[in-house]
């Protein structure tokens, strides 16, 4: 709800630059000027989502300090694990990854390079 003069509008986005406002017995559409803000993530952040849903699928490892130069494997990880960590992690940042990209990787470290790198990539195309 937006106030508006005694009024109070419903306030719906519709479109990345629009907003529809309805009133009692208006509908009015506003152009709405903004400048989007994102923040660039860096690769220290990639490597904690990706510690993050490691610890949350494999319980034994809350509160071990992880060596991201082992795979997740070593980490006692199973096939299953690991495409649950790798997804999550993808759905945090937002980001798809071809598996055939994901099938190279021998550890945490290229992994989090590979999506760190693919995540900069869509931020700086959506700039």
């Amino acid at each position: 709800m937006l106030p508006i003069g005694n009024h109070l509008f419903n306030v719906l986005l519709c479109a990345p630059n629009r907003v529809l406002m309805s009133g009692p017995a208006t509908l009015v559409r506003h152009p709405l000027t903004f400048t989007p803000y994102q923040v660039m993530i860096n690769r220290e952040q990639v490597l904690e989502i990706v510690k993050g849903h490691l610890v949350d699928t494999i319980e034994e490892l809350e509160g071990v300090e992880i060596d991201p130069s082992r795979s997740m494997k070593d980490l006692g990880a199973n096939s299953l694990d690991i495409v649950e960590v790798v997804s999550c992690s993808m759905r945090d940042l937002k980001i798809k990854v071809p598996r055939s990209e994901l099938n190279t990787l021998e550890n945490m470290n290229q992994l989090v390079d590979l999506l760190f790198r693919v995540a900069t990539e869509k931020q700086a195309a959506q700039a």
